[in-house]
């Protein structure tokens, strides 16, 4: 029986090749997962914070420039028709200038965002508090006073908070190119990582592929050399098969020739059969009628006995009286 020895080697070179592969996956799907929360981080950098501070920081820049053009309008008009309308123009940014710094300091995630924002939000103060005194001014009709507080007072303020919603811009900004440039690297590495990834897997998989026709080439000369015994055992056997069968041919040939002769005699015995059984049948006739015959025999020996023994008997009386007549004639002759 062909057997094959290294089933069991195969069998763990391919778990090996196996769990290889799936090693090799798993380490590179940790990476590849570390790569996508890196660029989930910063995709949510750019959303939650970058792009709310980019938008909110030229929003209130552009209320802030908005309301620094209407306080000037304000303090240049003397009529109150056009102070009112300014008046409630500039309510009304206020009130969105307000809104929209509430609003984007609730995105601030990161801690040097936040100390821009406090310092923006001083700044903010210290350009209100001067720019309602304009206001106040302006609005009680002294333009004069209002104007060199605006000049001297307001613009620098003024150029302080600009400049702090600037740097608070440029800071979303550049957050947001830092948080793209992470993301650009991060996804450079993944397809780095997936390309070497697979082709470090096709390396082991051609490894162990190699690895397992190798041992399957073993295998199949192992298995090789046992056929060709095992045809040779084979043929040898055929061989004495043969020789046997040939044996059996000119015994049954033989036996074939014997049976002939034996069916011819039990031909001829079954036919002497059939005439013994007839012979027989009148035989047992023959010997009934010799049988009644013998009977009829014995009853005439025996009347034959009987008469015999009369016979005898009258001989035995014949001979007393022959006797006595010859003692009778044997004294005549004596007288």
């Amino acid at each position: 029986m062909i057997q094959l020895k290294t089933n069991w080697s195969m069998g763990r070179l391919v778990g090996m090749g196996f769990f290889s592969l799936i090693a090799l996956i798993a380490l590179f799907g940790a990476l590849a997962n570390r790569r996508l929360e890196t660029i989930k981080a910063s995709t949510t950098r750019i959303v939650a914070d970058s792009l709310p501070g980019s938008v909110f920081m030229g929003q209130i820049n552009s209320i802030l420039e908005e309301s620094q053009v209407l306080i000037q309008q304000h303090v240049l008009t003397d009529v109150d028709g056009i102070k009112e309308r300014l008046n409630a123009q500039i309510t009304q940014n206020l009130a969105t200038l307000e809104r929209l710094n509430s609003e984007y300091e609730q995105t601030i995630s990161q801690l040097q965002g936040r100390d821009l924002f406090a310092r923006q939000r001083s700044a903010r103060a210290d350009y209100l508090a001067k720019f309602a005194t304009v206001r106040q001014l302006s609005t009680a009709q002294k333009n004069q006073e209002a104007m060199e507080i605006f000049a001297g007072q307001l613009k620098p303020a003024y150029a302080a908070y600009h400049d702090a919603i600037r740097k608070q811009l440029d800071f979303a900004q550049s957050n947001g190119r830092d948080a793209g440039d992470q993301i650009l690297a991060s996804v450079t590495a993944t397809e780095q990582g997936i390309l070497g990834g697979v082709g470090l897997v096709l390396l082991v998989a051609l490894a162990v592929a190699v690895l397992i026709i190798r041992s399957v080439g073993r295998s199949l000369r192992g298995v090789t050399q046992e056929l060709e015994s095992d045809a040779d055992t084979l043929f040898e056997t055929a061989r004495q098969v043969s020789t046997a069968s040939k044996s059996l041919a000119q015994a049954s040939g033989e036996q074939t020739s014997s049976l002939s002769a034996s069916n011819a005699t039990l031909t001829e015995m079954a036919a002497m059969s059939k005439t013994s059984a007839h012979s027989a049948q009148s035989a047992k006739g023959i010997a009934n009628e010799t049988r009644a015959v013998a009977d009829a025999s014995a009853l005439d020996m025996t009347e034959m006995a009987n008469a015999m023994t009369e016979m005898q008997n009258s001989s035995r009386e014949i001979a007393k009286i022959v006797a006595t007549i010859d003692e009778i004639a044997f004294q005549t002759n004596l007288l």
